[in-house]
C-alpha cells in the first residue's frame, strides 16, 4: 500500500467523522485517481485510529459500539453468517 493512499483513506475517515463534507468530497475526487484497495485500507486504518482514541477516552462506550455494530451486521452471505455463530 502506498503511504499516500493510506493518508487519503485516513483523511477521508476523519473528514466524515468531523462532518467536513467539503473535505470529504475533495478527497473522493482525488481518490478516483488512486487504487481503491489502498484507499479502503486507509479508511480501515482511520476507523481503527478513531476506535483506539475512543477506547482511551471511554472504554465502555467503545464496547457498546462494538456490540451495536455486531447487531447491525449487514452482510448475509453464508461465510459471514457462519462467523456470527
Amino acid at each position: 500500500m502506498t503511504d499516500y493512499s493510506d493518508v487519503i483513506g485516513r483523511s477521508f475517515t476523519f473528514a466524515v467523522f468531523s462532518d467536513n463534507r467539503k473535505l470529504a468530497k475533495k478527497i473522493i475526487d482525488r481518490a478516483c485517481e488512486l487504487q481503491s484497495f489502498d484507499i479502503l485500507c486507509g479508511v480501515a486504518n482511520g476507523i481503527l485510529d478513531i476506535k483506539a482514541g475512543l477506547s482511551n477516552i471511554d472504554p465502555k462506550l467503545c464496547e457498546e459500539m462494538e456490540c451495536f455494530c455486531q447487531k447491525i451486521h449487514a452482510c448475509t452471505c453464508d461465510e459471514c453468517l457462519e462467523d456470527l455463530k
